[in-house]
């Protein structure tokens, strides 16, 4: 875009300049024209950059190089620089134009302009034409001569939509603002006759209230004396005169007029009481403290009570002690037994299971059967005596549990021959020389336990 100074208006492809204060005419680029009349570009006539070359067309003409004869309309030569800057500062100044002068320097082909204060025209204006700059893009500005962007025009149309939609609704639900209006209006003359009654509730509530205070009905006296009232409360007395109790009559413990007690008297009766000294204190009788006797006595016998008790750590007790059990002091398994009476200890027991007595007396069986049991093994053997045929049998060790290596003697007493037999799941070994039968007067065996369920014959 061409130029002179800062000024120029541009209509499309039209540049119109406007000059304040004097100034050059530059038009910068290629192939631009400076036209006349109605019509501009190659349509128009006047003169034109022809990629560097100037021509020049009249009314009615054709484009035309200067000095070539062409441009038609006028007819003639060519013109020169200088005519043609001539012809268009005669075309500029052939208008009428107020307060603005315009001045042609033939020396150095210019045209300057000069605005003059208050000018109205039209060319002049256009220096004071709208910027970018001028423009107010927020809406926190308080100036008074400058236009709001088109952004901020935006935010303004769209808040004025948010309160239209605030207040158009017509739901009845009454979340808008318009809503709460119309339902006010609506009911407006309900509501201008609303009464107590007409609210759910709300007698029943009031009902539940306290009635209006009355002095004598629901309104309690002192001394006859109604609390109503914005004055201070008089209690009727024949001496009216009432002073602080002093420090004196306090320690006396009387005072002879009426008396009021203050925060710092009674701040001295506390000082008293916390330092009172305990004078005249016995600990001799420690017998239940009753409801007549002082707090100096009743002291006392508590004390009295406390030094007759055991001290917690460490405690000393005197005569017969009663109330504690052997768990109290971590004995829970002891008892008073004397050691004569005191019982075989289960671990004793079953070592002693596992030795043999020295000596003992004979299991003697008449039957003609029998099942080893428990203390067999501590005896002088079992012997049987039948004249018939008998049976002698180990049980298994789910039944009876013998120690392992537990040894037995078994004895035929009778002429009945006897057998040793195996009980449920038990396995008996025997050599050859000594059968399971006995089978004479006086034979005997030895059954030896090896394993849990086996016996060894021997």
């Amino acid at each position: 875009m061409g130029r002179v100074s800062n000024f120029w208006k541009r209509i499309g492809d039209t540049i119109e300049p406007v000059f304040a204060g004097g100034a050059n005419i530059l038009i910068r680029g290629t192939n631009r024209y400076l036209n006349f009349g109605s019509e501009d570009g190659s349509d128009g006539y006047g003169f034109r950059d022809n990629a560097g070359t100037i021509e020049y067309k009249s009314s009615g003409g054709d484009w035309a190089e200067f000095g070539t004869g062409g441009g038609g309309g006028g007819g003639g030569g060519g013109i020169t620089t200088e005519q043609a800057v001539d012809a268009v500062a005669s075309a500029i100044a052939s208008g009428t134009h107020t307060g603005i002068t315009i001045t042609y320097n033939d020396a150095g082909d210019s045209i300057d302009f000069d605005l003059s204060a208050g000018t109205t025209d039209s060319l002049a204006l256009a220096d004071s034409a709208l910027q970018a700059s001028d423009l107010v893009n927020t809406l926190t500005s308080t100036a008074t001569n400058r236009p709001l962007t088109a952004a901020q025009g935006k935010v303004l149309k769209d808040l004025i939509d948010t309160i239209n939609t605030l207040i158009g609704s017509d739901e009845t639900t009454l979340d808008t603002l318009q809503e709460i209006v119309d339902f006010i209006e609506i009911n407006r003359d309900s509501l201008d006759n609303l009464s107590i009654g007409g609210v759910a509730g709300l007698q029943t509530a009031l009902d539940a209230k306290q009635a209006t205070l009355v002095s004598g009905t629901n309104i309690r006296t002192v001394n006859g004396q109604s609390l109503l009232g914005s004055t201070n409360l008089v209690t009727p007395d024949t001496n009216t005169t009432y002073s602080e109790i002093t420090t004196a009559e306090i320690d006396a413990g009387s005072a002879s007029t009426l008396r009021t007690m203050t925060g710092r008297r009674a701040g001295y009766i506390l000082g008293l009481v916390i330092s009172r000294v305990l004078t005249g204190l016995s600990t001799a009788t420690s017998t239940a403290v009753t409801a007549a006797d002082t707090i100096l006595v009743a002291i006392g016998k508590l004390q009295a009570q406390v030094t007759l008790k055991a001290n917690l750590a460490s405690p000393t007790f005197t005569g017969t002690v009663g109330g504690i059990t052997k768990a109290m002091v971590g004995l829970g398994s002891a008892n008073n037994t004397t050691d004569a009476d005191k019982p075989v200890s289960t671990a004793q027991q079953t070592a002693l299971n596992l030795k043999s007595n020295i000596r003992g007396a004979v299991n003697a069986q008449t039957g003609t059967t029998y099942t080893l049991v428990i203390g067999d093994e501590y005896l002088d053997g079992v012997r049987i005596t039948n004249a018939a045929a008998n049976t002698i049998t180990i049980p298994p060790n789910s039944a009876v549990a013998f120690p392992v290596n537990t040894k037995i003697l078994i004895t035929q007493g009778g002429a009945g021959s006897t057998t040793i037999a195996a009980g449920a799941g038990v396995t008996i070994n025997a050599p050859a020389s000594a059968p399971l039968a006995i089978g004479e007067i006086h034979g005997s065996r030895v059954c030896q336990k090896t394993a849990t369920d086996s016996w060894l014959i021997i």
